[in-house]
């Protein structure tokens, strides 16, 4: 039964995309610039070094006794970490959205994606099952490393906002 609900969710989200996906096509208005060109090759830069240093950083704290995450979950947040400084450093430099485009769609979808990320590790955590053995494995915290890297590019996306530098 468990297997049928989760197939019943799969097709849902693939039908939800599969509509904004034919939403976008049709709000589909241009390309970024060349200012935001070189401003995306330069946050491309950024998030790559950090990648390799979150990567290399993991590598050696995984030998500690004393480190609370699983080999899975490190490489997991580094990636995810080298993703969000990317993120927010378009974000941040005018280099997110295409020309005369509207954020607010986007907005949306991460606020989506953040609320469908936290009932399980809310849920674990109300059982007592977020960490297993004393550390926090890959199945029990990559919900919450998502919701959390969700959270940083929605809280970007909200102060460039409101900070009166996007225009609706």
């Amino acid at each position: 039964m468990e297997n049928m609900s989760l197939i019943v969710i799969f097709i849902a989200v693939l039908l939800f995309a599969a509509f904004f996906r034919m939403g976008l096509r049709k709000s589909y208005t241009g390309h970024y610039d060349e200012r935001q060109l070189l401003v995306r090759g330069k946050a491309n830069q950024y998030g790559f070094t950090v990648t390799i240093l979150c990567t290399l950083a993991g590598i050696f704290l995984l030998e500690a006794p004393w480190y609370p995450l699983d080999a899975q979950l490190t490489m997991l947040l580094c990636v995810l970490v080298g993703i969000a400084v990317h993120l927010v450093y378009c974000i941040f430099h005018d280099a997110y959205y295409f020309p005369n485009q509207k954020p607010g769609r986007y907005i949306v979808i991460v606020v989506l994606a953040l609320l469908c990320n936290l009932p399980a590790p809310i849920a674990r955590l109300y059982e007592g099952s977020l960490l297993d053995g004393g550390r926090l494995t890959y199945w029990t915290g990559a919900n919450l490393a998502a919701a959390v890297f969700l959270a940083v590019i929605l809280l970007a996306l909200l102060i460039r906002r409101f900070t009166g530098r996007d225009e609706e």
